[in-house]
C-alpha cells in the first residue's frame, strides 16, 4: 500500500508524511469540494486502522506513526 521497497525509511516517512497532510488539507476545504473532504476523511480513518498504520513503513512503523502524528 503506502510502502515501496526501492525506497529509503525516510523516504517512505516523508511520502507518507506527505499523503496523510495532503488528506488533512482536504478535510479542512469542505466549502468548495464536500464529497472531496467527505473522501478524504474516509480515507484518514481508514489510514489509521492498525492494521494500516503498520504499513506505513515497515521497517520503522511505530517510529514513524509517533513522528507523522505529532506533527
Amino acid at each position: 500500500m503506502l510502502h515501496n521497497p526501492n525506497k529509503l525509511d525516510h523516504e517512505t516517512q516523508m511520502s507518507t508524511f506527505e499523503l496523510i497532510n495532503g488528506l488533512v488539507s482536504l478535510v479542512h476545504d469542505t466549502s468548495m469540494m464536500p464529497d472531496v473532504a467527505h473522501t478524504a476523511m474516509e480515507s484518514l480513518l481508514v489510514l489509521h486502522e492498525t492494521r494500516n498504520i503498520e504499513l506505513w513503513n515497515p521497517e520503522a512503523s511505530i517510529n514513524t506513526f509517533w513522528s507523522i502524528s505529532s506533527q
